[in-house]
C-alpha cells in the first residue's frame, strides 16, 4: 500500500477509534443520568406520599366531625 493511503488508513482508523470512545462517554453518562433519574423518583414520590399523610392529618385536625 502507497505511503498516502496508508496515512489515510491510519487517520480513518483514528477517527473511528475516536468516535468509539465518544460514544462509550457518552453512553456511561446516560447511564448515570438514567440512574440519578431513579433516585430523584423515588425521594420524589417519598415526599409527595409525605404531603399526602400531613395533609390529611391537618384536614382532620381542623375539620371536626360533626357531633350530635
Amino acid at each position: 500500500m502507497p505511503w498516502p493511503m496508508r496515512n489515510i488508513a491510519r487517520i480513518s482508523i483514528a477517527q473511528a477509534r475516536s468516535g468509539q470512545i465518544a460514544a462509550q462517554r457518552q453512553t456511561a453518562l446516560l447511564l448515570e443520568m438514567l440512574q440519578e433519574n431513579t433516585r430523584l423518583t423515588v425521594a420524589i414520590r417519598s415526599l409527595t406520599e409525605r404531603v399526602a399523610t400531613l395533609t390529611n392529618e391537618v384536614h382532620h385536625s381542623v375539620v371536626k366531625p360533626a357531633g350530635p
